[in-house]
């Protein structure tokens, strides 16, 4: 289920030039889509992940799924870009909700310490999406770009009645009532938690939904990047764009390892800033115009990549503060993450000038401000919350 949203969202990037052709509209405008569906996720998410608190994982899952089971065939027979735009929204409304809740599942039956690394296993499945789902996507391509969001609709079939099935319900305890005052109470329960009277777990929820920032610009920018600016064929960008998931989920299996044995916090931060020192040498190239595959793969698949050792670390501290509020917890950083990730995208292609710049600059722009966070945030330890906790 985790796999869900990367995959609708990575599937088609290679079909993006030719669904432009296709709907006679530039690039920018079917790049848009992906902003759209972000923005679709997000609403998803925000919702989602309160309700499941209160009535419980499945209902919401199975909801979710159906939703993107009907969308995806529903974008078929679309008849021009706003209603793909629109679709894709709805497509992601579902996708947002049956993902929200894996998290959630995960710290119902894990205590925090096992979840740290159950979350990076999870994030590998996630990293494994986006690197096979543009294969599948180039390969789809040559029958037509249809037929790409045929097989996510058959894929999300198969998906609902395994779920509906195999998966028993994971939140314990009663069903709640709920209403649009609960869920706000819910919400700020999770935004103004402290620990040592200082607010420590929205903290890093903010971070990380802006270092989801950089990853949401790149995949927004995949296709125009590699395709259109270095002229590399549809056949081969799947090979290319393939390396950031591959190092990825090299990176999150790291991270398992990593947090068994060292503080999660500090690995947190050092990845931060990792990353922001490879997007400063990423700018530098791209400023210079020394910008070629060559100069340009390595510092960007190091610089993503860093997001497989900060979100299982930092998803750590962060969901180590709640249980009974883990869905709403989700929601705030999932949420946030798209959010910042349609608007960077957004902005990303708003300065576009034909150049590398403006995609780089604003992923620059991400790290930085992940990094004022994560470096501003007060050193409390893992063991220091679960203590709190109990």
């Amino acid at each position: 289920m985790i796999a869900a949203t990367p995959l609708a969202l990575d599937a088609y990037l290679p079909a993006l030039p030719a669904m432009a052709n296709y709907f006679d509209v530039n690039i920018v405008a079917m790049n848009n889509t992906i902003s759209t569906f972000l923005m679709g996720n997000a609403l998803g998410v925000i919702i989602a992940g309160p309700v499941s608190d209160c009535r419980g994982r499945k209902p919401v899952g199975i909801s979710g799924l159906v939703l993107f089971l009907v969308s995806s065939f529903a974008i078929v027979f679309a008849a021009n870009a706003l209603q793909i735009q629109l679709l894709r929204v709805i497509q992601a409304i579902g996708t947002g909700m049956c993902t929200v809740i894996c998290l959630p599942s995960i710290r119902d039956v894990y205590n925090a310490r096992e979840t740290g690394s159950k979350f990076a296993v999870v994030m590998m499945i996630m990293g494994l999406a986006p690197l096979l789902a543009p294969v599948f996507g180039a390969i789809l391509l040559k029958i037509n770009w249809q037929a790409i969001f045929i097989a996510l609709g058959i894929y999300a079939a198969l998906l609902t009645a395994w779920y509906a099935v195999g998966i028993h319900e994971t939140r314990s305890g009663k069903t709640q009532g709920l209403s649009p005052a609960k869920i706000m109470i819910q919400y700020m329960a999770v935004f103004n938690h402290r620990n040592n009277d200082k607010r420590v777990a929205i903290r890093y929820a903010l971070s990380m939904a802006l270092t989801g920032g950089v990853l949401m610009t790149f995949l927004t920018n995949a296709s125009l990047t590699y395709i259109q600016y270095f002229g590399i064929s549809e056949s081969m960008f799947p090979v290319l764009f393939g390396i950031s998931p591959i190092a990825m989920i090299y990176t999150n299996y790291l991270s398992m390892r990593l947090i068994r044995k060292h503080d999660p916090q500090r690995i947190f931060k050092l990845a931060n800033a990792a990353q922001l020192l490879l997007m400063l040498l990423l700018l530098l190239v791209v400023v210079t115009r020394m910008d070629s595959l060559i100069t340009v793969v390595p510092l960007l698949v190091c610089g993503v990549s860093m997001g497989g050792l900060i979100h299982p670390c930092g998803s750590t501290m962060y969901m180590s503060n709640f249980r009974e509020l883990s869905g709403s917890a989700t929601s705030i950083v999932t949420t946030g993450m798209f959010l910042f990730g349609a608007g960077f995208g957004m902005i990303s292609g708003l300065f576009y000038d034909g150049t590398l710049t403006s995609m780089v600059g604003t992923m620059l722009s991400a790290t930085l401000l992940a990094n004022l966070v994560a470096w501003t945030t007060p050193d409390i330890s893992l063991e220091q919350i679960l203590t709190q906790r109990s």
